[in-house]
């Protein structure tokens, strides 16, 4: 994965008003070169990756840490550790780290929402569907579960749908609740050391079960966001040909050989 790429992952997982202080910090560090404030306050999340990629490409990694570290982002700035300064590509974590990764995610929001009230999960959910209309489909179904259930099926929605990004998704909709103490202990739990939770058998095959779906789909995803628009054309093309061929039926050898001569007749 790119350097730019990275980047822009990083500053995804910031709120509006983090990257409103992302940006305040950003000006004042030396290694930053001058730019108009008003081109400043207009940048989005893309455009200060450009700047930061094209202005400041040697430092910019590193640039990008300070600043997350003065912000206490430090679970950010941990995930720019892997890259050294200067490099253009940073190790892939192998599927089975992700996976770990993924399954530490579900347990920490499941952990999380433990401290909603049966109120306040209703609420919890209004806002996500609200933020994101994909999880309407979730609702009806989560009538008939119990509250328990409930939180499991929610939690394993926002991590196949957001993946490492469901712990920001989450924080931004406790904060729209006003629970600014869920919001800083999810923060908290997650730049901290992992605390094994206490998990009965069945419930720690379905988190691995999602962690790995969920894994996988985030491997596809970075891979396939290196391919150029032509080339992802063309892989579209043969996904769907290898889905046509599959669609066939078989045929045997003797009737393949067949239609082959009946072609070169």
């Amino acid at each position: 994965m790119t350097v730019k790429k990275v980047l822009s992952e990083t500053l995804n997982d910031l709120s509006s008003e983090e990257l409103e202080e992302f940006k305040s910090l950003m000006k004042y560090e030396k290694d930053f070169p001058y730019i108009s404030r008003s081109r400043l306050k207009a940048a989005n999340k893309a455009d200060i990756v450009e700047l930061l990629v094209e202005t400041n490409s040697a430092e910019c990694v590193e640039l990008t840490k300070r600043v997350l570290k003065k912000m206490k982002r430090t679970d950010l700035e941990q995930r720019l550790s892997d890259i050294s300064p200067g490099t253009k590509e940073k190790q892939q974590p192998p599927l089975i780290q992700r996976v770990e990764a993924m399954a530490s995610v579900i347990e920490l929001l499941l952990e999380t929402l433990k401290d909603l009230t049966d109120r306040e999960l209703k609420e919890f959910k209004d806002v996500l569907q609200r933020q994101n209309p994909f999880y309407r489909r979730f609702s009806d179904f989560s009538l008939s579960l119990s509250q328990t259930a409930d939180r499991q099926v929610m939690v394993f929605s926002l991590v196949l749908t957001d993946r490492q990004q469901s712990l920001e998704t989450t924080r931004n909709v406790f904060r729209k609740m006003n629970r600014i103490d869920l919001a800083r202990k999810l923060l908290d739990s997650s730049s901290g050391p992992k605390k094994k939770h206490s998990l009965d058998e069945h419930l720690s095959a379905l988190i691995h079960k999602v962690a790995t779906m969920a894994a996988v789909k985030e491997l596809l995803s970075e891979t396939l966001s290196d391919l150029s628009s032509v080339e992802l054309q063309t892989f579209k093309w043969l996904l769907q040909f290898m889905f046509f061929q599959r669609s066939l039926p078989l045929m045997s050898l003797t009737e393949q050989l067949e239609l082959k001569a009946e072609g070169l007749d």
